[in-house]
């Protein structure tokens, strides 16, 4: 593990198929995620649970998904952060899980799934066509997506869903749009995926079956 390093699972249990609904819009291939985290160090990952953000060792982290059946994977950037944007993660990550020096964890956002639930709902009901012609539209990968209500999941302060734990800091180094800093975690690994700057560190056996087969050919030649 390493800082910086984004981490996707997607799990067999009924919040992850629940996610996953929620997450595929109409005309869009199944859901290749429904949790995401970050790597803090080479111990350490951050996620949000529904505590809040917390710090939890990747060993432990990663014996949980394959006691659970889930499957995970560990995206790492072909070309490293430099030495700046790698303070700027760790001061981002470190101020939501209250390891700053004084601050208190971040709490989970019931507001932001909300928020989330209603767009994943729009994005089922309209058409690829239609979605990319309308204000407020995102391009993921090969697809369009409404970004109406989760744009504004930060209205409450220091609340956060586990996608956010990892998009605050992508968006701030310039990883992902600013728009993208309320995706879901799918929206995460399609962005990262088809941007070509992403590539797989390690991942749990058969994980390649949820990304399609063109981006698996490319992840494969750049290992």
């Amino acid at each position: 593990m390493q800082l910086g390093a984004v981490i996707l699972k997607i799990g067999p249990d009924v919040l992850s198929d629940a996610i996953a609904w929620f997450s595929q819009a109409r005309g869009e291939g199944p859901a290749i995620a429904t949790h995401q985290g970050s790597g803090r160090d080479c111990v350490y990952t951050v996620h949000a649970t529904k505590v809040g953000a917390v710090r939890i060792p990747w060993t432990t982290y990663k014996h949980a998904c394959e006691e659970a059946g889930a499957s995970w994977c560990v995206l790492v950037r072909v070309i490293p952060h430099t030495a700046i944007e790698q303070m700027v993660i760790a001061r981002l990550l470190d101020e939501m899980t209250g390891h700053d020096g004084g601050g208190k964890p971040w709490k989970y956002s019931v507001l932001e799934i909300g928020l989330q639930m209603a767009d994943g709902i729009i994005n089922k009901a309209l058409r690829e066509e239609t979605r990319r012609r309308l204000p407020g539209t995102v391009q993921i990968g090969r697809h369009h997506e409404i970004f109406w209500f989760r744009r504004y999941g930060n209205l409450i302060a220091r609340r956060v869903i586990c996608s956010r734990t990892g998009n605050r800091w992508l968006a701030r180094v310039d990883d992902v749009p600013a728009v993208l800093e309320h995706g879901s975690p799918d929206d995460t690994a399609d962005y990262l995926l088809h941007s070509g700057k992403w590539t797989i560190d390690e991942c749990s056996p058969g994980w390649e079956r949820h990304i399609d087969r063109v981006t698996a050919e490319r992840l494969r030649m750049q290992i």
